[in-house]
């Protein structure tokens, strides 16, 4: 009797031992499982994530071409003349990490006129600086403001004159954009210019421009 109580008395007790085991391994199961979706959802999300974006992805080039209507003033001998001239310009801008804010450089050139023994010739090199902000749905307006070089040649052998002057002058001009759609816009803009030195025939000029602009 006594080792039939023994005997159950260590089934009993094995029996218990392989229980606990078993709840611990199950626990560990459970938990290295766990620990291992935790860290292929991470894994997930992080490819899953986007790129940290360049401040050089909303950069965009404007390159634009336009007509340009300029009223330029010089004084010769004491007199004060002036002339009007057409002419076309190129241009190339790029946003300073703004949509609003933009530098530009812009090449005009009016040709030659020639009007009876007068010959009159005018191109201009502009570097300027661009604000622009919208107004309603389909319109912006537009403020620029910078630096010109103005290469200037007005000669008429009938009356002794000959001018021949190149004159650095500030600008500035006030306008429009109709946009046409999200990549191009029509410009009109009014703008001044006006030399920065006084030993200069030169005297500045006023002028209208309407350009088509294209956004890359």
């Amino acid at each position: 009797m006594k080792t039939s109580s023994i005997v159950l008395s260590c089934l009993v007790a094995f029996s218990c031992l392989t229980m606990v085991q078993s709840a611990r391994a199950s626990e560990e199961v459970e938990e290295l499982s766990y620990e291992d979706l935790v860290e292929q959802l991470s894994s997930r999300q992080k490819a899953q994530a986007p790129p940290a974006g360049s401040p050089f992805d909303e950069v965009r080039i404007h390159p634009g071409l336009g007509f340009v209507n300029s009223f330029s003033s010089f004084q010769v001998d004491g007199k004060n003349l002036s002339r009007n001239q057409n002419g076309m310009q190129l241009s190339l801008g790029v946003d300073l990490f703004s949509p609003n804010w933009m530098a530009e450089v812009a090449w005009r050139n009016f040709g030659e006129t020639r009007a009876g023994a007068e010959e009159h010739y005018l191109r201009e090199l502009d570097l300027k600086f661009l604000h622009r902000s919208p107004i309603d749905a389909n319109w912006d307006y537009r403020l620029q403001g910078g630096l010109a070089q103005r290469q200037l040649r007005l000669t008429d052998e009938a009356k002794n004159i000959r001018i021949s002057d190149d004159t650095p002058a500030v600008l500035g001009s006030i306008g429009a954009a109709a946009r046409l759609n999200s990549l191009s816009s029509l410009n009109f803009d009014l703008g001044a210019r006006s030399p920065v030195v006084g030993r200069t025939a030169d005297k500045g000029s006023v002028d209208f421009s309407v350009e088509l602009k294209i956004s890359l």
